[in-house]
């Protein structure tokens, strides 16, 4: 069965807005990768998807967005089963509570919003308890603040963890807040 907006009128409009941003965006992509030096396509577009209908972030799929991050764990959980994509594809990008790390991970790639030690070892703690593998750590410096990103990381250790820290202090001159 297909399925049909209620509003066809209005679908048909958010999915020619759609396509007409999506064009300026990979220009934009075009462009920022020829004065980069990088190949376009080893730009990944993540489209954040918060408080767009499945039907519409289906149809930025069809066209070519990879990546998509939700930014409420409720939200993801109410359209994960109608999304046209994977855990691979999809990341987090709000604020995340500890009490819902469990409910989050089965159905993201990567957390992208992790902003306390707390949190980050939260996170960590769960992989493990759930057997997922670490993949990426990312740590975003913003001024004079550190923000760790994990990637649902459970193998990294608290001496490399450390370590991490301590060297963007020492080569930064970094300090945790």
């Amino acid at each position: 069965m297909e399925w049909t907006h209620p509003d066809k009128e209005l679908f048909e409009k958010k999915k020619a807005d759609f396509d007409f941003n999506f064009e300026i965006i990979k220009e934009r992509i075009a462009e920022a990768a020829k004065i980069s030096g990088r190949e376009q396509k080893d730009i990944k577009l993540l489209a954040a998807t918060k408080t767009v209908s499945p039907e519409l972030i289906n149809y930025g799929l069809e066209k070519g967005i990879e990546l998509i991050g939700e930014n409420r764990v409720q939200e993801l959980l109410s359209k994960k089963d109608e999304l046209n994509t994977d855990k691979e594809h999809t990341h987090f990008i709000g604020h995340l509570q500890t009490n819902k790390i469990n409910m989050l991970l089965p159905h993201v790639s990567m957390i992208e919003s992790v902003g306390s030690i707390h949190l980050a070892e939260e996170i960590s703690k769960k992989c493990k308890e759930n057997g997922i593998e670490t993949e990426d750590i990312v740590v975003h410096i913003n001024g004079d603040q550190i923000t760790a990103v994990i990637s649902t990381a459970g193998n990294i250790t608290q001496e490399q963890e450390r370590g991490i820290r301590d060297g963007l202090a020492r080569d930064f001159g970094i300090e945790e807040k």
